[in-house]
């Protein structure tokens, strides 16, 4: 009863111009004015408003929705916030609507003194749980992108980093609209809940035109960026590593390099490089400093044979390094294409022995996911890592077939994988979820060969040059130095 006199309390007073600005949201037009409520526009959305707030409803559901949206990527986000957490239940968030039997949405649910995001599906033949996080408050930022057919939740708790929630591919050629939602509990007990911060914007993943920013070499592979912020390449059948500093002067670092392939630096600043098996290629896996370019074999063999061409590698906070050796051609010098570890004191592990040509690696910042592009099959591989370095097959994350899967690749600090993949007409820059969709394909000039990204710039090889883009998120960390 306390609750429903309040409503009406605040039923008895529209919100105004005035109160916009109190609200955050002073940029926002009011289009329309009734004693009960007030229309408000911005961007996109046309949102309902009632007095003092900008959502308070007590029916069964709620849901306020734009217009259909363009088919430019584009974020929904805002602060919710449940103002009365002694309710038994409530729930206010953001959705992507498509019809009244199909939507997503993200919320902030309150059940029994407790706080959730949760992230579902509404639609038939029920509803689908996407994700559930435990928060420590009832105020949380959530946010809604949509890109093409994929729609990507995340959100954040005051003071922490933002978290992914979930993305979800949406019914094909269907109409969509973004807009708010509230839903309560019991019919008696109003929902009161305010939406502050409300914005709608493009939110396209890559923020700049493609430009050329190292040419003249014969076939560009292995970015790696130096803790100076200085970009190292293999130019494979030059058998050089390239250098290009932050201010864009382009110059030879070193030749020979046992034809190095995939580079990385690791937590000391040293670079790790994988020598491939062309003519007068090393076979092994090599450490050195950049004041000293002398490359020192960590390992070049396993169980008394060479390997056949190692080509990509990673590392975990352990110092434990994560590489792929595949066969294309050549000597096949090891009864199978694999994947291994190398251990800080020497030992190695052969990991994977059942792809076809193990290509790209990459591990999650946490150490606890690894990805391998097999390019023998065109798939993403997923496996968990546990503790001791040991992986367990977590499915396929993304099929290219029959296109050109990937062959290296790099993440965000969302955990969206960047790739370069595709052949002719489709060769270039490919985004996948963490839960498998395809969220961006862009084309690029030359055959694409491998990505890395550091702050928000990206540099992707490929062919004869090295191409640069600016994305909207910045670089997934590497993962953090075991401390002694």
């Amino acid at each position: 009863m306390r609750k429903l006199l309040l409503a009406t309390l605040l039923l008895a007073t529209p919100i105004r111009s005035a109160d916009l600005s109190s609200l955050g949201l002073a940029d926002w037009q009011v289009i329309r004015e009734k004693p009960s409520d007030v229309l408000i526009a911005k961007d996109h959305l046309k949102l309902r408003t009632q007095p003092g707030r900008i959502w308070a409803g007590n029916d069964a559901r709620n849901v306020l929705v734009s217009e259909p949206i363009s088919a430019k990527p584009l974020q929904l986000s805002a602060r919710v916030r449940l103002i009365d957490p002694s309710t038994k239940y409530e729930q206010a968030g953001l959705l992507c609507y498509v019809h009244d039997d199909w939507f997503v949405k993200i919320i902030v649910e309150h059940i029994d003194g407790e706080a959730w995001v949760v992230s579902a599906i509404e639609g038939p033949p029920r509803r689908k749980l996407l994700s559930k996080e435990r928060v420590s408050g009832f105020e949380v930022g959530l946010s809604l992108e949509v890109h093409g057919d994929v729609v990507l939740c995340h959100y954040q708790e005051p003071g922490k980093p933002r978290r992914f929630a979930c993305s979800v591919e949406l019914p094909a050629k269907e109409k969509r609209r973004l807009g708010l939602f509230t839903q309560d509990g019991p019919a008696d007990e109003a929902n009161f809940a305010t939406f502050s911060k409300i914005a709608v914007a493009e939110a396209p993943l890559v923020l700049t035109e493609t430009r050329k920013v190292a040419a003249d070499c014969k076939f560009t592979e292995g970015p790696a960026l130096s803790p100076a912020g200085d970009l190292y390449f293999s130019d494979g059948p030059n058998d050089r590593i390239v250098k290009l500093d932050k201010h864009g002067k382009q110059s030879v670092y070193l030749t020979p390099c046992g034809v190095a392939n995939g580079l990385l630096f690791d937590s000391q600043g040293r670079l790790l490089m994988c020598q491939s098996s062309r003519e007068g290629g090393g076979r092994a896996l090599a450490r050195m400093k950049l004041t000293d370019p002398k490359p020192t074999i960590l390992t070049r063999q396993f169980e008394g044979n060479r390997y056949i061409a190692p080509n990509d590698l990673c590392i975990d906070g352990k110092g434990r390094i994560y590489f792929t050796d595949p066969y294309y051609s050549g000597e096949k010098s090891q009864p199978v294409a694999g994947v291994y570890r190398h251990d800080p004191d020497g030992k190695v592990t052969r990991l994977v022995g059942d792809l076809l040509k193990p290509n790209g690696i990459l591990l999650t910042p946490d150490s606890t996911t690894l990805y391998v592009s097999d390019r023998g099959t065109q798939k993403l591989h997923r496996y968990r890592v546990n503790e001791n370095g040991e992986l367990k097959p977590d499915g396929i994350l993304y099929d290219f077939s029959p296109d050109r899967g990937i062959d290296g690749m790099w993440m965000d600090e969302l955990g969206n994988i960047y790739g370069a993949a595709g052949k002719g007409a489709t060769t270039g820059l490919f985004v996948i979820s963490p839960d498998g969709h395809l969220l961006l394909h862009k084309p690029m000039p030359e055959f694409s060969t491998n990505v890395i990204i550091g702050g928000n710039d990206l540099y992707l090889t490929a062919s004869t040059s090295v191409y640069h883009l600016k994305t909207r998120f910045r670089s997934a960390e590497l993962p953090p130095p075991l401390e002694d």
